[in-house]
């Protein structure tokens, strides 16, 4: 995975800063906009979201795979305080579980 170098350490940074942004990829993806780009107005979310390399920040996918990362490192080094919620953690565990059902159908 290919991420800037400046981008891991305040994806962690908003991390810890919120619960909400440790369970919600939509939540971690607008405070970093916010982070990145401190000016910006609410109702140009949509538009940073759309041409985000004109802004020069990451995708939200990409976004989404870092805070996977992290969270993945965070669990194998005991790190509690970037680990999402026990209740997110069983949701996110059964949406992957029926993704790979729906996939399975489809081959």
């Amino acid at each position: 995975m290919k991420v800037k170098q400046d981008t891991k350490p305040i994806i962690i940074q908003l991390m810890r800063k919120s619960e909400w942004n440790r369970n919600s990829d939509f939540a971690l993806y607008a405070d970093y906009i916010s982070y990145c780009l401190p000016n910006i107005n609410k109702t140009q979310y949509y538009e940073v979201m759309q041409n985000y390399k004109n802004y020069g920040i990451m995708s939200f996918k990409s976004i989404e795979r870092l805070r996977r990362h992290i969270q993945r490192e965070a669990r194998e080094n005991g790190d509690i305080s970037l680990l999402s919620s026990k209740a997110i953690e069983r949701r996110r565990k059964e949406l992957e579980q029926e993704y790979h059902e729906e996939y399975k159908k489809c081959r």
